[in-house]
């Protein structure tokens, strides 16, 4: 299986880098991972949300494959349990997927057209997480849910 990771700027806190670099490395032994990161719409005063929020999701667009499951993350989606999440993906990668995309936006969230066009929306919490964050969460996540499939202590710690 190959995942990937679109993200809307960069990894701005060092500690958050820290956290996904080391988390993509762990990742190496389970799953191939690319993390893409693309610009972020300029914000100016005279921009407007849904422009913003429209040219971001056309650099997110361009990366995703046309066979990938595209998973976006996001407030209202369907929420799982580190063991329930795990699940969905070994049924993914029984079902054949070989390839999914999680897209997370920026500070302004995903365009809807975007939502719209994804094959599911997950939410990590009913909590609610900077973006930046949500991106060391989903990556622990990922890793957790390996561990789990393969029946390794980590996801009891």
């Amino acid at each position: 299986m190959k995942v990937k990771v679109i993200c809307v700027g960069k990894t701005k806190k060092d500690y958050l880098s820290k956290g996904v670099e080391e988390y993509l490395a762990r990742l190496k032994h389970y799953v191939h991972v690319e993390w893409i990161e693309v610009q972020p719409a300029q914000r100016t005063k005279s921009a407007r949300l849904e422009e913003g929020l429209h040219q971001e999701a056309e650099r997110i667009r361009s990366h995703i494959r046309p066979s990938a499951l595209v998973v976006a993350l996001g407030a209202g989606g369907k929420e799982y349990s580190s063991q329930e999440f795990a699940q969905w993906l070994e049924r993914s990668m029984v079902e054949g997927r070989q390839e999914i995309d999680f897209i997370i936006g920026g500070d302004q969230g995903i365009a809807p057209t975007l939502m719209e066009e994804a094959c599911m929306c997950i939410s990590l919490s009913r909590m609610t997480f900077t973006h930046q964050m949500v991106r060391l969460i989903l990556l622990e996540q990922l890793y957790r849910a390996f561990s789990i499939i393969r029946g390794e202590p980590y996801h009891h710690g």
